[in-house]
């Protein structure tokens, strides 16, 4: 799921900084106006979250949440100001960010919908109990269970 086209709360957003948030993404990485590129992705650093496209059905809904959480924190506790840290391999501008005079990865990380992060392998979030992949016809989404039903 990409980001929407005009993200309301986002528009509230105080910013100033290298970029401008539009509209999140996911709970690591939003669509902003950057200095001197134009509309971007941006990816946050020194955290990582669960992602909308997840391995398993808690993962999915712990991405909403996380997307929810920054939303509300990038809202509620002051400007967000961000400094531009390079780029990634999928070309999207690295950002470290502050809001109201506190590391956004911090308060990620407090919420328990993110971890530290600081570049290379990622842990999994799902549980050994639910490695299932939630896409494919033949596994029921909600369970670790095979269906047999086709597509």
């Amino acid at each position: 799921m990409g980001p929407a086209i005009a993200d309301p709360v986002m528009g509230f957003a105080r910013s100033k900084g290298s970029c401008t948030p539009l509209a999140l993404v996911d709970g690591d990485t939003m669509k902003a106006l950057c200095d001197g590129r134009g509309v971007v992705s941006v990816r946050f650093v020194d955290f990582d979250t669960p992602e909308m496209a997840g391995r398993c059905s808690s993962e999915i809904w712990r991405a909403y949440a996380a997307t929810w959480a920054l939303r509300w924190s990038l809202f509620a506790h002051g400007p967000l100001t961000t400094t531009m840290r390079g780029s990634d391999r999928y070309d999207r501008v690295l950002v470290r960010a502050v809001s109201g005079g506190v590391p956004v990865a911090r308060r990620m990380i407090e919420t328990g919908l993110a971890r530290a992060y600081a570049g290379g392998p990622r842990a999994g979030w799902c549980s050994s109990q639910e490695r299932t992949p939630v896409r494919g016809a033949e596994r029921d989404i909600w369970t670790t269970k095979k269906t047999g039903r086709s597509a």
